[in-house]
């Protein structure tokens, strides 16, 4: 999983055994180790709501993406387009998350071999 963030921009983007992992009902994660022992995690898993939510667990932030949504973009891979999600902060700045697989990834995967 390879993460950017920027102000309040935010990027996930999996390779296509990630994506696999995270359909099949597992949590995909990144961990950074940090200077003095701290340690930075961010997790994506599946959840079976309507609507994408943001949650803190422990020290980690979770992205957690509908079932349904994943399904359909699982749909339109290979493709440049990913999934754009939106969710406010108290003060008033949405945090814009972008959530993708790799379009030449899933091509390896996905598209007949010549």
């Amino acid at each position: 999983m390879r993460v950017q963030l920027q102000a309040q921009s935010l990027r996930i983007r999996l390779q296509e055994d990630e994506f696999a992992q995270l359909r099949a009902g597992e949590t995909v994660e990144n961990r950074s180790a940090l200077p003095h022992g701290h340690v930075a995690v961010q997790r994506v898993r599946a959840g079976e709501d309507a609507q994408p939510d943001w949650r803190l667990d422990g020290d980690a932030w979770v992205l957690i993406v509908p079932r349904t949504m994943l399904d359909a973009y699982a749909e339109r891979l290979p493709t440049r387009d990913g999934l754009s999600l939106r969710f406010d902060t108290p003060d008033g700045h949405a945090l814009d998350v972008l959530f993708d697989v790799d379009v030449r990834d899933s091509a390896r995967a996905r598209l007949p071999k010549r």
